[in-house]
């Protein structure tokens, strides 16, 4: 069998890639290409006839591969070599190398949901918007492969970046919600900045949530937040969830969207689930709706 492998060695605190090909080729035939930019990435995947493709990278790496592999019938392999890797924290993926690389060895896949974006774009986790979300494009790379997560907090404060609020108008199935909104959050997944931002979330249920965290005192929307991000163990008023496998949202032109840790599209967003589009090797045995 023939496997690609692609691995991006500006991607979190780097790795040793001759560890993963040494692993790899017990089962496969590898190839090994190291892309130079995010296009160079996309169009391998599209166009390569292998059977697998592995990558080692963080979320903005798999964002990248996934806008190729939606399109097509093929297996991927994923190794988490990034900051957050939420995606693998929602799948099981283990963080370590030789825990990653195991569960592809062991072949065992799954299918998985993702969202499509605008009718054109694909995200597999998180679609957010709001001032606060631009933390995981803007922090310099070199500060993230210092300081790990932590280097979204240090650079949020340095820069004074907080929310901008703005009218919002959320569709999603029979539901609407119309209000102020500092952020709004589409997921896919159940973690979001490594923080167990959605606890129902699964890959494989055919549906999106959302939550919207209203506009309120600077206080109070940083407090709203806090309670997002652990989860919503204390209730908030100030955070509207829906669920359905469509979201339509209305917002102004000058609102920016996240994908997945990227830089998306501005103003307006439509958002659908895509049912098991996406197979990937997985670890045998676990429950995608529910395990930690």
């Amino acid at each position: 069998m023939r496997c690609l492998f692609l691995y991006n060695p500006k991607s979190g605190k780097g790795f040793d890639p001759s560890v993963a090909v040494a692993e790899l080729s017990k089962r496969y035939d590898v190839e090994t290409f190291v892309p130079q930019t995010a296009a160079d990435l996309t169009a391998c995947v599209r166009e390569c006839g292998h059977d697998a493709v592995v990558f080692a990278g963080g979320d903005g790496t798999f964002h990248t591969v996934l806008q190729a592999a939606a399109g097509r019938k093929i297996t991927l392999g994923y190794l988490p070599t990034g900051t957050m890797n939420d995606v693998a924290r929602t799948v099981g993926i283990p963080r370590r190398l030789r825990g990653a690389l195991r569960a592809i060895l062991d072949g065992h896949t799954e299918q998985f949901d993702c969202m499509r974006v605008n009718r054109s774009r694909y995200c597999m986790y998180l679609a957010a918007a709001g001032s606060i979300t631009r933390l995981s494009y803007e922090t310099p790379r070199p500060l993230k492969q210092r300081w790990g997560r932590l280097a979204y907090f240090f650079h949020g404060v340095a820069h004074n970046l907080g929310f901008k609020p703005f009218p919002v108008t959320v569709t999603c199935g029979d539901a609407q919600c119309k209000t102020v909104a500092a952020a709004v959050f589409v997921m896919n997944g159940r973690v979001a900045a490594g923080c167990p931002v959605n606890g129902e979330g699964n890959m494989q249920d055919g549906v999106a949530e959302v939550a919207v965290i209203e506009h309120c005192s600077h206080v109070g929307e940083y407090a709203a937040l806090a309670n997002f991000l652990l989860g919503g163990k204390q209730r908030s008023s100030r955070i509207v969830t829906l669920r359905g496998r469509t979201v339509e949202i209305s917002v102004p032109d000058t609102v920016v969207w996240d994908f997945d840790g990227e830089e998306g599209v501005r103003g307006n967003l439509y958002a659908e689930v895509l049912p098991r589009k996406i197979t990937l090797f997985a670890p045998i045995g676990k429950n995608f709706g529910n395990d930690a």
